[in-house]
């Protein structure tokens, strides 16, 4: 029976049935395969196709298709998720976090980061905003090999390192130019280029996308004990923050669970953070503890932040680029402080900041804080002016707003005028007082660092720096009694003083002032540096300007030797804090360009033939050792672990060495006896083998990098080889 039946026979396929057809094939009632966008059949006869959903059909097709796009964009956002965590687990793998770090996330909490709770347009950053923090490797994906960067850098005449060109050719054989080799034509000029490698410093703390979430922060406890740290140490010396309002906004964005805030106040909160761990002096921790946990911060603010800075959209933009300034000058990457500054600057100028009209149309105390703030950028420029040697990006006659009052003045409140807001406010205007006699002096004595050099003849130099002498004076005289200028005999008084903040601004306005007047008689001792080094290119001086020329070189000594011993005494007391003082980079600055100046006056030798009832070179020799021994002591106590600081102190020890296995060569003339001119490259050998920044295996700059210890930006917190590496 089998073999009479025939194959089963194949059953036909079954209609596929779809859920609508197309307008041509309903008309034409043929079957449509309800392909999209054209069906077979309309293609087939270059019909129009077009599909018209019925009404008992438009619920269920439009339901479908949404399903469908939803689906799509779930994979999508999981797909994108996946790679986000891979390449996050790829550069976790990839470094040691060290255990600050680790240990501060462990104290942490996340601001809750769903869609649900953060508005996407507040706080919400982009992984891959995060994902380019990390500089480029030696050959990346493409087999491509980099090449060292060149970078270059321009100090003029008012910075530390246009005075050592000065110094260095006073020492015989310009001995330490000498050692450089090859690169002394680069000493000679003022124009700097450096080298620097395509990989990673091993000593850089890294901004990993682990460290960087711009959606953590401290518990409340730990924050608002920084909050406070900020607003009692670097909120008193640039107060162009509202304490009040900043606070208040804190407190609204914490009670609400921080899920509606601004994202540039969000990343101006990290960089107050940041700049009250990189401030903190008590000693509590050390330099490369806060450097961990203050690069936190700063590395959420800048993945928050990172596009707003270039369009400076807002007057929080313009303080966290102030305080991005500032906190880079006591990183790695100081030299990034200059270009931070000119956005800061620019987006100042873009929102009116300089306008006393376009204030007056907001309320007071923001009237008040946009016009701090434009001071905020006005000292900013000054300083770094001053130690990079280079023009200002704000003219003197750009300034023309009122002065600031305190905030406890506005609305007509009751001040007192011994609160630590009356203190910050009179400080204030000390110091932008002090800042137009800075610009004076490098416009007048400087020629506005233009590059030309001390061009003024003596007599010429001598009447400028008499009258600047008489606005130096003014100033003081009409100074508060709470901020008067005082010297070393005036820090006894500290241990009986309660009010830290009046001592802190005391000291630190002391100190600008001091160094203003080694800046202000400085020229003096650049043209006796000079003409020692091609005197028969020198015309001799008339005996009365001769006289106050080296009047002026003992002032610029003298005021050295005092910021030296006013640091000193800051920092090395038993019976009071040490927190008394600026931030450590600024400290750092003054005491190691003082030790600068009083090398550079050893080695001037018409003042000991003009003044022969002065001190004999000797006994000024001895005095200069005092000093350098005051100063490493100083630096000593200055920080812990920090690398800036202990460069500086070993290249003090160094001349210290010099000045001491070579001091009774000197004779009453100030010529050296028995000191061969080649000996000289071997007292600097010597100088650099106590040093690390010499060590090609520590640091793979060249031998020039030595002379970085005086760069124009050492206030910045690192000099401008190592600062670009």
């Amino acid at each position: 029976m089998s073999s009479e039946s025939g194959p089963v026979p194949t059953p036909s396929a079954k209609r596929r049935r779809i859920a609508l057809a197309c307008s041509a094939c309903r008309t034409r009632k043929s079957r449509c395969d309800g392909a999209r966008p054209t069906c077979s059949n309309c293609t087939s006869q270059r019909l129009v196709c077009a599909y018209e959903a019925t009404d008992h059909l438009t619920n269920d097709v439009v339901r479908k298709e949404l399903v469908n796009g939803l689906e799509q964009r779930v994979k999508s956002l999981e797909t994108l998720v996946q790679r986000h965590d891979q390449l996050l687990n790829e550069i976790g793998s990839a470094q040691d976090n060290s255990a600050v770090s680790s240990s501060l996330r462990d104290e942490q909490r996340r601001i809750p980061s769903s869609a649900s709770a953060l508005p996407s347009h507040d706080i919400q950053c982009e992984a891959t905003g995060l994902e380019d923090v990390n500089t480029e490797g030696v050959v990346d994906g493409t087999a491509i090999s980099f090449l060292d960067e060149q970078d270059s850098g321009y100090f003029g005449s008012s910075s530390n390192i246009s005075f050592m060109r000065h110094i260095s050719r006073n020492m015989p054989i310009s001995g330490i130019v000498a050692a450089t080799g090859q690169n002394q034509g680069r000493w000679e000029n003022d124009i700097i280029h450096s080298s620097r490698r395509p990989h990673l410093n091993s000593d850089t703390i890294l901004c990993t996308p682990d460290t960087a979430s711009a959606y953590i922060l401290p518990p409340p406890t730990q924050l608002e004990s920084l909050l406070e740290s900020y607003f009692q140490k670097t909120g008193v010396l640039f107060p162009f923050i509202h304490p009040t309002s900043f606070l208040q906004t804190y407190h609204d964005i914490r009670s609400n669970g921080f899920t509606r805030l601004r994202r540039t106040w969000l990343g101006l909160l990290n960089m107050v953070l940041a700049m009250a761990v990189s401030t903190d002096g008590t000693g509590k921790l050390s330099a490369l503890e806060r450097a961990a946990q203050s690069n936190i911060y700063y590395s959420r603010a800048v993945a928050l932040c990172n596009t707003q800075i270039l369009r400076g959209s807002n007057l929080e933009i313009v303080q966290y680029l102030l305080l991005m300034s500032q906190y880079l000058q006591g990183t790695q990457n100081s030299v990034q402080t200059w270009n931070i500054h000119g956005l800061a600057v620019k987006a100042a100028f873009s929102l009116g900041l300089h306008s006393e009209h376009a204030n007056s149309r907001f309320p007071p105390i923001e009237q008040e804080v946009r016009k701090r703030t434009w001071f905020g950028c006005i000292l900013l420029d000054r300083s770094l002016c001053l130690t990079f040697g280079r023009p200002s990006s704000i003219p003197e006659h750009f300034i023309q707003v009122s002065p600031p009052i305190p905030w406890t003045n506005i609305n007509n409140a009751t001040a007192n005028r011994h609160d630590k807001d009356d203190i910050s406010t009179v400080f204030l205007t000390a110091a932008i007082d002090l800042s137009k006699i800075l610009h004076s002096i490098i416009a007048r004595l400087y020629n506005h660092n233009l590059g030309y050099g001390l061009t003024l003849e003596e007599a010429e130099l001598n009447l400028r720096v008499f009258q600047l002498e008489q606005e130096m004076s003014e100033w003081q005289a009409f100074q508060d009694s709470r901020l008067r200028i005082w010297s070393a005999v005036g820090m006894p008084d500290i241990a009986a003083s309660k009010d830290r903040v009046a001592i802190r601004c005391r000291n630190v306005l002391t100190l600008r002032h001091l160094h203003l007047e080694i800046l202000l008689h400085r020229p003096f001792m650049i043209k006796a540096l000079d003409k020692q080094v091609n005197p028969a290119s020198q015309r001799p001086l008339p005996a009365s300007v001769a006289h106050m020329a080296n009047a002026s070189i003992r002032k610029c000594v003298h005021s050295a030797r005092t910021i030296i011993s006013i640091v000193g005494a800051a920092l090395c007391r038993s019976d009071a804090e040490n927190d008394i003082l600026g931030a450590w980079w600024f400290s750092l600055f003054y005491v190691f360009n003082a030790a600068l100046t009083v090398f550079g006056g050893i080695l001037i030798k018409s003042v000991d033939n003009e003044d022969q009832t002065g001190p004999s070179l000797h006994e000024r020799i001895s005095q200069a050792r005092g000093s350098l021994e005051e100063a490493t002591r100083a630096l000593r106590a200055l920080d812990r672990e920090n690398r800036t600081v202990q460069k500086c102190e070993e290249y003090l020890k160094a001349l210290l060495q010099a000045l001491e296995q070579y001091s009774d060569r000197f004779n009453d003339d100030g010529a050296f006896e028995g000191v061969e001119a080649t000996q000289w490259p071997l007292v600097v050998e010597s100088m650099n083998s106590n040093m690390a920044i010499f060590d090609p295996t520590e640091n793979q700059e060249s031998a020039y990098d030595a002379l970085g210890f005086f760069n124009g930006d050492l206030e910045l917190g690192q000099f401008f080889i190592s600062g670009t590496s």
